[in-house]
């Protein structure tokens, strides 16, 4: 198994994000479903580049491009969001770099919200061992 590693997104990776946030499995599973206009991303990356309680990720495998992690302060937890690049997924890079940032975020409670029906967040979550607790909007998983 090839390892992972991160490094910080920049500005320059602008294009990279909207080409990905706006692939047709990454809008079915998000909260927000609608298509991500080119302006609207530009100031939301610019936005969330500044804020200190925001985290943006590229995540590396080989030292290739393979997906993006969002960690998001939030009072005593962190949200985290990802997703992998279509051409990567299959290979379990879900799973690992949710084990992964639990290591790099040692000690931190880690909270990830996922769609009933994102079977492959689902499946990733468990496997790295995060704690599963049904809500009615959406699955919470905590990291334990």
């Amino acid at each position: 198994m090839s390892l992972l590693n991160l490094r910080k997104v920049t500005y320059e990776d602008c294009y990279l994000l909207f080409k990905w946030i706006n692939d047709e499995a990454v809008r079915k599973n998000s909260f927000n479903s609608e298509n991500i206009d080119i302006q609207e991303h530009k100031l939301w990356l610019k936005k969330k580049l500044q804020e200190e309680n925001t985290k943006l990720y590229i995540i590396l495998k080989d030292d290739c491009d393979v997906g993006v992690i969002r960690i998001e302060k939030n009072q005593e937890e962190y949200i985290i969001s990802y997703s992998i690049a279509r051409e990567f997924r299959g290979q379990k890079i879900g799973k690992q770099i949710l084990i992964y940032i639990k290591e790099f975020m040692k000690g931190k409670k880690l909270v990830g919200l996922v769609k009933h029906d994102n079977i492959a967040s689902i499946k990733a979550f468990e496997g790295a061992g995060y704690k599963k607790i049904i809500e009615k909007e959406y699955i919470k998983f905590v990291s334990i």
